[in-house]
């Protein structure tokens, strides 16, 4: 009998490692990490990339929900996006949106939202990835791709698409 009170208690005290390792891991994650409550929205916890990203404190946070800080999703909107995960439709649900910081400023995001059943109640998981670096990316290939780097006017490329367009616009 004490030997297999000895082996539940290596087990607990190894959980506990893993649960500790892990909470860690996530609250120092670069990426923005949310908990909401599936009822009110309103964020249980956000970890310290959140709050370094939005400017708010934690104590902040409880008094926040997502929309709080996205300012082009509706209430209704955001309700829609998050149906499917309610209703069991999907596990996931992704899109692009931007999010405001507490000092005004925007910056452009990429969500993933899921729910978590073994919660009770049950709870939304956010992971909000910043795509500031990314969008800046994609403009400076947009911009080589149909300018001139040297005198930075109109190339061919974007010729060809802008006629392409208006030769399909005109003939509807």
């Amino acid at each position: 009998y004490a030997l297999e009170l000895k082996y539940r208690e290596e087990l607990r005290i190894k959980a506990e490692n893993v649960a500790t390792r892990l909470g860690r891991v996530l609250d120092n994650a670069a990426h923005e990490i949310f908990i909401f409550s599936v009822d009110t929205h309103h964020i249980m916890q956000a970890n310290r990339g959140a709050r370094r990203h939005l400017g708010y404190s934690a104590e902040e946070m409880l008094n926040l929900r997502p929309l709080s800080f996205m300012p082009d999703i509706s209430e209704e909107k955001f309700s829609e996006l998050l149906k499917p995960l309610l209703t069991g439709e999907t596990a996931e649900v992704s899109f692009e949106t931007v999010q405001q910081r507490k000092n005004g400023s925007r910056y452009p995001v990429d969500v993933q939202i899921q729910i978590s059943r073994l919660e009770t109640p049950p709870v939304f998981f956010a992971l909000v990835q910043d795509l500031s670096e990314r969008k800046i990316s994609e403009a400076k290939l947009e911009q080589a791709a149909f300018y001139d780097s040297l005198t930075n006017i109109p190339n061919r490329s974007l010729f060809k698409e802008r006629l392409s367009y208006a030769i399909s616009v005109c003939t509807l």
